[in-house]
């Protein structure tokens, strides 16, 4: 008796469409000055600047709580990522979920230059203003770094939103929120840091995907390469 089974995956004929890699904009300094001006003073600059000047995942800023904040030794921790997930199966109520990094080499500690460290600094006097205003006590190790105007966690749809809003506002081109991760890595790689450096400061799982997706475009650099054997 027929069985209706198929010998063989068919599916395997297809020749699916090669999708191009999404373009990235490359960054200037001038660009990286823009962009923080842009969010100077604001709730939204001491999240763009960490992304931005120390490269974290969106997930892994908002995830930062004081106690990963280390302003002596300027560096962050990064142990977890803020996620906003349904309540349970199906339902349309979301809560902010604490969880593992995107990989094992996602668990890092990041050095922070000066700079950063100054914006850090002055959001904690933000934070604990804005907590004094609701008569909340002063942050705490475990409070997160960066919260809503309630003090309650960030959600990053939202602030990806207000972020935009400030470019804008400021008359500069879009970005995206990852493209504050590849300006930091781009810019890592002008300079003529090493890719594995690059690679561990991102918390990639492996160089290959830092080669291939962070850095900037080649030609300039393959020109000059060429020219040394004249």
């Amino acid at each position: 008796m027929a069985a209706d089974l198929v010998t063989r995956n068919v599916a395997q004929l297809a020749r699916p469409p090669k999708v191009p890699a999404p373009e990235r904009k490359d960054w200037t300094a001038a660009d990286v000055e823009a962009a923080l001006g842009a969010v100077a003073d604001t709730d939204e600059e001491a999240p763009v600047a960490v992304s931005l000047l120390a490269g974290l995942r969106q997930g892994e800023v908002l995830g930062l709580r004081w106690e990963d904040v280390d302003l002596p030794g300027r560096s962050l921790q990064v142990r977890h990522a803020l996620q906003r997930v349904p309540v349970e199966p199906g339902s349309r109520r979301r809560t902010f979920v604490a969880v593992e990094p995107k990989s094992r080499t996602s668990r890092r500690r990041v050095p922070i230059n000066d700079r950063l460290a100054v914006i850090l600094a002055c959001n904690r006097t933000r934070e604990a203003a804005k907590r004094a205003a609701l008569q909340l006590e002063p942050p705490a190790a475990d409070d997160y770094a960066f919260t809503a105007p309630d003090c309650s966690p960030l959600e990053g749809t939202a602030l990806t939103k207000r972020f935009e809003k400030r470019l804008v506002a400021a008359g500069l081109q879009p970005r995206t929120w990852h493209d504050l991760r590849h300006g930091f890595a781009s810019r890592l790689a002008d300079a003529g840091v090493d890719l594995l450096v690059i690679s561990r400061l991102l918390g990639h799982s492996g160089v290959g995907i830092t080669a291939t997706t962070y850095t900037r475009d080649p030609r300039a650099q393959m020109a000059a390469a060429v020219a040394r054997l004249g």
